[in-house]
C-alpha cells in the first residue's frame, strides 16, 4: 500500500489515516480532514430485527463514553431487555421524508 498522498489526492482534499485498527484509522482521517469528533451528545440507533441483538453492546459502549442513546421503539425494547439505558422515539415517514419525535 502506498501511504503517501500524491498531488492529485492533496488537491482534492483527500486524507488518509493509517493504524492497526479501523477505529483509530478512521479517527485519524477525520482529524486530518478537520472534523471535530464529538466526545458527548446523543446517539440514534435503529436496527433491523436481525441486527438488534448486537446493538446492546454498541449502545452500552456509547453510554460508557458519556453519550445518551435514543432508539426506535423496537430497538429500545431490546436495549431495555439488555439493561442498557436508552430513550425511545417514534420514526415517521411522509412524502419521502423521515423524522423522529
Amino acid at each position: 500500500m502506498d501511504t503517501v498522498l500524491g498531488p492529485e489526492m492533496k488537491s482534492t482534499g483527500e486524507v488518509m489515516g493509517v493504524a492497526d485498527n479501523f477505529g483509530e484509522a478512521f479517527a485519524k482521517a477525520q482529524i486530518a480532514a478537520g472534523q471535530v469528533l464529538p466526545i458527548s451528545g446523543t446517539v440514534f440507533i435503529s436496527a433491523n430485527d436481525r441486527d438488534k441483538p448486537f446493538m446492546a453492546v454498541l449502545a452500552r459502549r456509547f453510554v460508557e463514553l458519556g453519550f445518551s442513546v435514543v432508539a426506535t421503539h423496537g430497538t429500545a425494547r431490546v436495549l431495555e431487555q439488555a439493561a442498557c439505558a436508552s430513550s425511545a422515539c417514534t420514526r415517521s415517514r411522509k412524502a419521502g421524508l423521515t423524522w423522529l419525535t
